[in-house]
């Protein structure tokens, strides 16, 4: 009897301080967008909860807010939310003492960046997080060259006798109260078939960008017009009059308030004769032509 394969895709419960939010902008499809600029998370997304009674979180589900002193110019956002990136400098690359094959990527805690990390810093609190590298020539990321963080831990550098009896090799051990961080990646280890080809997990100095895998970046395209859809239908299928003496016509909403007021006039030739009918959109409303006013007479 076969067993079949089944899975699925979890709805991801990540809090807003592992979340970022960055967006760009552009009045229309020609001029170049701004440069990405970030946003205050907590002013952008909320989370939902199953009920306000339970407090539980729905997973997977959040309140996407636009800020009016940012989102007010008509034109085309781009919104990028994605998990949230900490640039750091490596320490180092050594090995364990108790484990010398095993090479992996030295952090000091005392930085404000890996600081910022908060509870993360604990053991296997960065299991999973990718890890990218940045070309020290041109501060640029290296593509398609990352490694994953299979675990984490506090340590602690110690010397031990090398090859030279004259010289000492630093080494690491666990040390949950230490003040450097031992991250253990993959891939880091050496493929059978080439015992001498060590992956590159980075070098001392180089900057790397951490950021988690609780759930894949998202690009939102946003239109803020002038206009939403039902002022569109209204524009077009609206209830309107039209002052026969005057020659302004009025559009309006459900409430019979007017949304929308021009003027409309023939242009003639020297005889007189028409030529053209124009209709020019009144940037002052007449108040006047209220739909009350107007329909007051009517029996």
């Amino acid at each position: 009897m076969a067993l079949g394969v089944t899975g699925i895709i979890r709805p991801s419960t990540v809090n807003l301080e592992d979340i970022e939010v960055l967006y760009s902008f552009t009045p229309d499809r020609i001029t170049p967008p701004t440069d990405f600029i970030s946003l205050d998370v907590n002013q952008v997304l909320a989370k939902r909860f199953v009920s306000q009674v339970s407090k539980q979180v729905l997973q997977g589900m959040y309140t996407l807010k636009l800020p009016s002193n940012v989102f007010n110019t008509m034109g085309y956002y781009t919104l990028m939310v994605r998990p949230k990136q900490n640039t750091i400098r490596i320490l180092d690359c050594g090995v364990l003492s108790q484990l010398p094959d095993q090479k992996g990527i030295i952090l000091d805690t005392n930085t404000p960046e890996l600081q910022a990390l908060g509870e993360k810093l604990n053991p296997g609190g960065l299991c999973g997080f990718r890890i990218e590298y940045i070309n020290s020539s041109d501060n640029s990321i290296i593509p398609n060259l990352f490694s994953t963080v299979a675990y984490s831990n506090r340590c602690e550098a110690i010397s031990q006798p090398s090859n030279s009896s004259t010289q000492k090799s630093v080494v690491y051990r666990f040390n949950d109260t230490g003040s450097l961080l031992f991250l253990s990646v993959t891939p880091a280890s050496s493929p059978s078939i080439k015992p001498n080809a060590f992956p590159y997990i980075g070098v001392a100095n180089q900057q790397i960008i951490i950021s988690n895998s609780y759930f894949d970046t998202q690009v939102i395209d946003i239109e803020l017009t002038e206009y939403d859809l039902k002022k569109i239908a209204l524009l077009v299928n609206g209830e309107r009059t039209l002052n026969v003496e005057t020659g302004i016509e009025n559009i309006y909403d459900d409430g019979k308030n007017i949304i929308a007021q021009s003027t409309l006039f023939d242009v003639k030739d020297e005889f007189a004769n028409p030529l053209y009918k124009v209709k020019t959109n009144n940037t002052t409303i007449d108040t006047t032509e209220t739909w009350d006013t107007i329909n007051a007479n009517i029996v």
